[in-house]
């Protein structure tokens, strides 16, 4: 029954739009491949069942509260506002089989807060609440029958809704005579002192938060999770856990820490400095008889969500400490960095166990993932990255050893007081050499932790192709890769490349080579060759059906087609599929996606095909572009090849538009 009443509460908090429900996610995930921490799925909601129709209460006569109901505000866009500490009230109308009415209240609240909301008094009504934010951070009930007041902490500021209703929706109920009163209040941050490491135990009595004090001695992180759903006896309790600092304010937040494997416990992480005060308050989903939790402090360095800073030119050690079970250890930093600056990372082996390596990752609207990632010379890892020309940025960067993050492979999850090291942090700078015309075998020195730039000139109305490959033998595990700057790096990742330049001036483009995980030596040598290639000019229209491989339209490997996607979901992608018959083998084709003049352009992806259907090569967007998402990339053929053009596509809807496939040998 409850599930059913927040689909249509949060329903018609919706406004409307039924297609589209609010997100659902829980602020600060603390987990690397997952930055959203998705809410617990008892709360899931999905935009259906909106209440309509509904009833218009009869306000009664005389009711001693400081606000009363204004109908209609029978969803949160028509909410009738009050302030905390003002008490409200009004009546429910008459209903059966469904509920008739729902009585919404909206208030401002600031972060850090705890509120409590209070039953001062009912008649003939079963009522219920629920208190929830706009973007489903909080979702909070409270019914009366089981307790009669609820607490709640409030961890982002904005503003809130409470919805009133009678939770007796397969009967009769309300009418003329259901009203109820209600008291808000603020409730002052107090807390029983819990040391670090450490642990207590507790319950939610009369529907209050609990709150804990934790006072500063050592800088140190601190780890805070509760479990309330594995510990034996100690109930069901969906936990919420949020830290606060009097000095900065709101410090962490996590609602569940993994929803996904239902486990429904929180965790926290916060950096405890000497001498500071700390309060860390455990809130629930929804509490009644049996809510025990048990509640757990340790300390880490073992974390993203709280890296370490790291300073210029100031070298520092570090150990990667014993793995205990599944468990390896890694050592989490951040580097911040200026507008142009580019920063240089060195991680040196002080004992012969140690076999460092370094990850270095930025946090995008798609979550964290990696941008670097170095392996280690004899005792040696080093790596660069440059930020954005744009503005300054935040860069995580992870040290560990190479057996514990192998990139092929399972781990042996290592560590020890062996296990030291040494590392350092610098500037630098990137500078270019100038290639005139079209470049054939360009000698290279690929440097441990660098990367060799070079600039070129497209002439307008020309495309260039280019392809590397080291001089060495495998044995030294030299694989060199493209990587093009445009304010900032866009890698390749890959030994070939492929730039456009279809406008009808020159267009100069900054070109730089690396090994794909930053292993050099003086010695190492590459070769790369960049050719340019000129549009094609035959242009053939689509041919329907064109869906999959063995129905894909026949094109020459010199040519163009015109064409559109009409994706709907990631279901439903409406891919086009061509065949590039004839395809000579070891013949270097050059295959894009381009604009058609007049028409909305598409964001496509491509990908290449053999035969049999394995995925041979794709790219969704080639580098350089600022209004567009086309795609391009270069091939080797070993014969006949198909090409799929597909629309970027999410779950609701795709990126649809016009394009031209053009492809040249």
């Amino acid at each position: 029954m409850r599930n059913l009443f927040i689909l249509m509460l949060l329903g018609a908090m919706a406004c409307g739009d039924d297609s589209s429900p609010p997100a659902n996610n829980t602020a600060n995930s603390n987990n690397i491949s997952d930055s959203n921490n998705a809410s617990n799925n008892q709360n899931n909601t999905n935009n259906t069942n909106n209440p309509t129709n509904m009833a218009t209460t009869n306000n009664p006569d005389v009711l001693d509260v400081d606000v009363v109901e204004v109908e209609p505000n029978d969803d949160s866009t028509s909410a009738t506002p009050l302030e905390l500490g003002q008490s409200f009230g009004g009546n429910i109308a008459a209903g059966a089989g469904e509920n008739a009415d729902i009585d919404f209240f909206s208030l401002q609240l600031e972060a850090g807060q705890i509120v409590e909301v209070a039953f001062d008094s009912s008649e003939n009504i079963e009522a219920e609440l629920v208190i929830f934010d706009a973007e489903e951070n909080v979702v909070r009930y409270l019914t009366e029958s089981v307790l009669t007041s609820r607490q709640f902490y409030v961890p982002i500021s904005g503003e809130y809704f409470i919805g009133v209703y009678d939770v007796r929706e397969d009967q009769q109920h309300g009418g003329d005579s259901a009203i109820y009163t209600l008291t808000t209040r603020s409730i002052d941050l107090a807390g029983e002192a819990i040391g670090v490491p450490g642990n207590a135990t507790g319950n939610f009595e009369n529907g209050a938060v609990n709150v804990y004090l934790v006072e500063g001695e050592v800088e140190d992180v601190a780890v805070f999770e509760t479990f309330g759903m594995r510990e034996p006896g100690q109930g069901v309790v969906d936990t919420v856990l949020a830290v606060y600092s009097p000095e900065l304010g709101p410090l962490d937040f996590n609602d569940d820490i993994d929803p996904e494997a239902e486990n429904y416990d929180s965790e926290v992480y916060f950096r405890v400095e000497e001498s500071s005060s700390y309060y860390v308050i455990v809130d629930a989903w929804d509490v009644g008889p049996e809510t025990g939790y048990s509640l757990q402090s340790s300390t880490t360095d073992d974390t993203i969500s709280i890296p370490s800073p790291i300073s210029l030119d100031t070298p520092f050690s570090g150990v990667i400490s014993a793995a205990e079970g599944d468990e390896f250890d890694t050592d989490f930093f951040v580097v911040e960095l200026g507008a142009g600056e580019v920063a240089r990372f060195e991680v040196s082996a002080t004992d012969s166990d140690m076999e460092p390596t370094i990850s270095v990752y930025i946090n995008s609207l798609f979550g964290f993932f990696s941008i670097a990632d170095a392996l280690p010379v004899g005792d040696l890892a080093a790596v660069e990255f440059g930020n954005s020309i744009e503005g300054p940025g935040t860069y995580f960067v992870l040290v560990d050893d190479v057996r514990n993050v192998p990139f092929e492979g399972d781990g042996q999850n290592v560590g020890g007081e062996t296990f030291t090291y040494t590392a350092s942090l610098s500037l630098t700078t990137w500078s270019a050499d100038a290639v005139n015309g079209e470049a054939s075998n360009q000698g290279a020195s690929i440097r441990l932790g660098t990367y060799d730039w070079y600039e070129f000139t497209i002439p307008a109305q020309t495309n260039a192709m280019a392809t590397i490959e080291s001089l060495i033998d495998d044995a030294q595990n030299s694989d060199p890769i493209f990587a093009v700057y445009s304010g900032g790096v866009e890698e390749a990742y890959d030994n070939q490349l492929a730039l456009f330049n279809e406008g009808p001036d020159p267009q100069i483009v900054i070109v730089g080579v690396r090994d794909r995980y930053f292993r050099g030596t003086p010695d190492w040598e590459i070769t790369f060759n960049m050719s340019w290639v000129t549009t094609p000019e035959t242009s053939v229209d689509e041919v329907e059906p064109n869906d999959t491989l063995e129905t894909a339209q026949i094109v020459s490997g010199q040519g163009r087609v015109a064409a559109s996607t009409q994706g709907t979901n990631l279901e439903d992608l409406n891919e086009d599929w061509f065949h590039v018959q004839g395809a000579t083998s070891g013949t270097d084709y050059l295959i894009w996606t381009r604009e058609v003049a007049g028409q909305a352009p598409a964001d496509t992806i491509i990908e290449i095909y053999n035969a049999e259907g394995e995925l041979l090569a794709d790219n969704d967007d080639y580098p350089g572009q600022e209004e567009t998402y086309f795609s391009g990339l270069s091939f080797e053929a070993a014969g006949d090849f198909w090409v799929r053009v597909v629309p970027y596509c999410t779950d609701s809807s795709c990126a649809n538009g016009q394009f031209e496939l053009a492809i040249n040998e």
